[in-house]
């Protein structure tokens, strides 16, 4: 059934989509537990801290797998299992051991790495970072030779156990922290992470069917495969170190903004991400193998059809996004958050942030697909070349922002610079397939945010004739995306249809 529902684009994003709005709802839920145990407090922003590099280094081995291991695992005939099955095993040592050894760095290294962020703080607040910092980093490791095998089951077009393994992940974490933040409080977290780790890296492990024998603990293997990878894995990583340096960035400056200030960015970066990390990912993934193969047969009208219709699924659910955390985010941040240690007042400063990360987060979404447009079609240098350039511009921008908006500075500069970063990109991108009729994304664009104007416009007359009103607004953010589903169907919006007619037909089966 399963294989029924994935045989097209449009389904597989779907079904992905599902799936990873389950997972996502759990990352959610996890959130809403932070806020209620932790609120905008200066213990979260410590955790927040004291976690981000190695937070960082296990984004960057889990995007790097991706980026790297499926592109290369596709260019293996797939009748050479031989090859393939050495490839894998030559990938997961690799990991294991660059896990490790960072583990190890990132334990010599600790007071230096802390002393750089936590100049300004105590010594009792040193101390807790520290012994966070070590605990979270034990995950490295165990992060890393999960990034390789979720990659693995990604390449085999195996979607659906790397978005449960991640939604294993958060039910421990969101445990962890309701059965010991009461005894242990902040180190809850980490403690949660080490164990979803764990977990998680065990059921993906099952399910690869990998089978651990004693030639795997050998490395004579190595010398028998023969793939130009070299280039492509030195760009690749530092792209995705690269790449990951803005939150590093921001986290900089947590001595010149308000206490709490990290934790308030923190949630309305989840908020902003989470759709991002469902529907961008689910379509970018779904897509990918795609566009690789049509790149190798140089099928470049079809290649750019399909990039096309991938930035209009993106166009059309994010717009739409982008006017509902703009006129409901504070409704959004109270229904989810505003309990416990979460105040009427960390609900203002989380939306204020939420603001300026809404500016982009259409180009954030959009990127997500260009940047796996970029990867198959080789264009690694470039965007090397334009992650550095965005990183500078990021950097400068905190500087400039900080002293007047403090931590909604931090939130503008990374909507600024995703919107750069799209741009440089896009235009790589469609010199390289030799995209054709640009406008018509123009075109659309701009009929989509007619459409949500009139969306607001309509739900506002609406309230006014039947005097709604509402400490929450709920009937706002109920409202809009109905309206504007059907102004859409009205238009003739075929994304719209599209996406319709695939859930009714996952709905059936």
């Amino acid at each position: 059934m399963i294989k029924k529902i994935t045989s097209t684009i449009t389904g597989t994003s779907i079904f992905i989509s599902i799936l990873l709005i389950s997972s996502r709802g759990i990352g959610i839920v996890r959130e809403i537990i932070y806020a209620k145990q932790f609120g905008l407090t200066q213990q979260f922003d410590i955790f927040l801290v004291a976690t981000v590099i190695p937070g960082i280094i296990n984004n960057i081995f889990f995007y790097f797998a991706q980026n790297y291991f499926i592109p290369i695992y596709h260019k293996i005939p797939s009748d050479n299992n031989k090859i393939q099955n050495i490839f894998l095993r030559k990938s997961f040592w690799i990991f294991i051991s660059f896990g490790i050894i960072l583990l190890i760095i990132l334990f010599l290294l600790r007071d230096i790495i802390l002393e750089n962020y936590l100049w300004n703080a105590g010594s009792d607040i040193k101390n807790t970072s520290t012994e966070i910092f070590l605990i979270f980093s034990i995950t490295i490791p165990i992060c890393a030779a999960y990034s390789i095998l979720s990659a693995y089951l990604q390449a085999k077009l195996d979607f659906a156990n790397p978005a449960i393994a991640q939604l294993l992940l958060n039910i421990l974490i969101i445990l962890s922290v309701l059965f010991l933040s009461n005894v242990y409080g902040i180190y809850a977290i980490p403690i949660g992470y080490i164990a979803g780790y764990s977990i998680q890296l065990i059921y993906i492990y099952l399910h690869s069917k990998l089978k651990f024998n004693i030639k795997l603990f050998r490395f004579d293997f190595l010398k028998k495969l023969n793939l130009p990878i070299k280039e492509a894995f030195i760009f690749i990583l530092l792209i995705e170190i690269i790449s990951s340096l803005h939150l590093l960035v921001d986290r900089y400056f947590v001595n010149y903004i308000d206490t709490g200030g990290i934790s308030a960015l923190n949630y309305s970066t989840n908020l902003f991400q989470t759709p991002i990390s469902i529907f961008s990912y689910a379509i970018s993934i779904s897509i990918f193998p795609f566009i690789s193969q049509q790149f190798n047969k140089l099928q470049f009208d079809e290649l750019g059809n399909m990039f096309k219709k991938a930035l209009k699924a993106i166009i059309i659910i994010f717009v739409g996004l982008t006017f509902i955390y703009l006129f409901w985010g504070d409704t959004i941040i109270k229904i989810l958050f505003l309990r416990g240690a979460f105040t009427y007042k960390d609900t203002i400063a989380t939306y204020n942030i939420l603001k300026m990360h809404s500016i982009g987060i259409v180009f954030f979404a959009a990127y997500g697909i260009i940047n796996r447009v970029i990867y198959s079609i080789d264009l690694r240098k470039q965007l090397f070349i334009i992650t550095s350039l965005v990183l500078i511009i990021k950097i400068i921008l905190n500087f400039l922002f900080v002293a007047e908006l403090k931590q909604d500075g931090l939130a503008l500069s990374t909507s600024i610079s995703m919107i750069v970063l799209f741009i440089t990109s896009f235009y790589f991108v469609i010199k390289k397939i030799k995209l054709k009729n640009i406008s018509e994304l123009i075109g659309y664009t701009f009929i989509i945010i007619l459409n949500s104007l009139l969306t607001i416009i309509l739900i506002y007359l609406f309230m006014i004739l039947i005097k709604l009103n509402s400490e929450y607004d709920i009937y706002g953010l109920i409202l809009f995306p109905i309206i504007f589903i059907l102004n859409s169907r009205f238009i003739k919006i075929e994304e719209i249809s599209i996406i319709s007619k695939a859930l009714l037909k996952i709905i059936k089966k």
